[in-house]
């Protein structure tokens, strides 16, 4: 990944982040969805956080294996997102454009990772 498009795709899982703690925000803080509301914001945080632990790394191999975590994060996303979309219906429209976006992110990250291993 060259330094631009590191950047911008920094800038990307920012705002994925503030859009997966805008939806939790949006649940009954009492509710069925706070469980797995928490669960969503751990694993939508981690996304980000190896990422940005990816930008350090000290091999290839270390490289990918932080965007391998990075990937796992955003499946366990998708899931959480799922399980809180089937909640309540007028959370469906922002939990399918997160889950796009999700499967956006996730697509980069595996294609990054193919590419890594393919260079090896």
């Amino acid at each position: 990944m060259d330094d631009k498009f590191q950047l911008e795709f920094n800038r990307r899982l920012c705002a994925l982040v503030l859009r997966l703690i805008r939806f939790v925000d949006s649940f009954p803080g009492d509710g069925d969805g706070r469980g797995a509301g928490d669960r969503l914001l751990k694993s939508g945080t981690r996304i980000l956080a190896n990422y940005t632990e990816s930008r350090s790394a000290c091999s290839p191999k270390d490289f990918a294996d932080c965007l391998n975590h990075s990937l796992e994060s955003v499946n366990e996303s998708i899931l959480w997102v799922s399980v809180l979309k089937n909640g309540q219906d007028n959370h469906k429209p922002e939990a399918e454009r997160l889950t796009q976006e999700l499967r956006e992110i996730g697509d980069i990250l595996g294609a990054s990772i193919k590419n890594i291993k393919g260079k090896k």
